[in-house]
This record gives C-alpha cells, structure tokens and sequence, in this order.
C-alpha cells in the first residue's frame, strides 16, 4: 500500500490527532475524569444561567460572565508551555468546553 501523500489535509489530520489522542488513549481514570469535567461544565453553565436569570432577571450578562470566565481559562493556558499537558489543563479545558456548550444549549432553548 502506498504512503499517504503530504498535503495539508494529512497534516491537520495528524495534527488533530496528535492533540485529542491524550484525551481518547489512556487508563480509564483519565479519561473519567475528562469526561466528568465536561459534564460538570455543561451542569454548571446549565443550572447557574438558569438560577441567576430566574434571580435577577439578567440571563444575557450572566452568559457574558461565563464566556469571559472561559476567555480567562484560555488565557490562563496558553501560559503552559509544557507539551504532555497535566491532566488538570486536559480537564479546565474540557470543562470550558462544557460550559460553552452549555450556554449555547440555553441561548437554543430560550430562542435568543
């Protein structure tokens, strides 16, 4: 069989492999607690523009202050510089992606 060709499609292919292999391969533990930090991104992002917009009334400032949260968790990590990332930054990481996720659900859900 013939060697792949090196375009910029097997380059992003491999690249993009390379970054969510440490999330997929690994002992169960990790990838457990990967998964818990998404899902408790997303229970967090759900229940507190939920509670804060029933409280105050202010569902868009409250979506605001998550996203900035996130942007200062990315902020935070592009300071690492190491390359294996620590799976405290695998799991920030994926819960930022929970929360995101989650104020895109209640924006979908709430019609705005």
């Amino acid at each position: 069989m013939p060697s792949r060709q090196r375009t910029r499609l097997a380059r992003f292919e491999s690249e993009l492999g390379g970054q969510l292999s440490p999330i997929i391969v690994g002992p169960w533990w990790r990838r457990a607690w990967t998964l818990v930090a998404f899902l408790a991104g997303f229970f967090v992002a759900s229940n507190l523009l939920e509670h804060v917009g029933e409280l105050f009334g202010i569902r868009t400032l409250s979506a605001l202050a998550l996203l900035v949260s996130c942007e200062v968790m990315v902020r935070a990590r592009d300071q690492i510089s190491r390359h294996p990332l620590p799976l405290f930054w695998h799991c920030l990481d994926l819960f930022r992606i929970g929360l995101v996720y989650g104020v895109v659900l209640e924006a979908f859900k709430v019609g705005s």
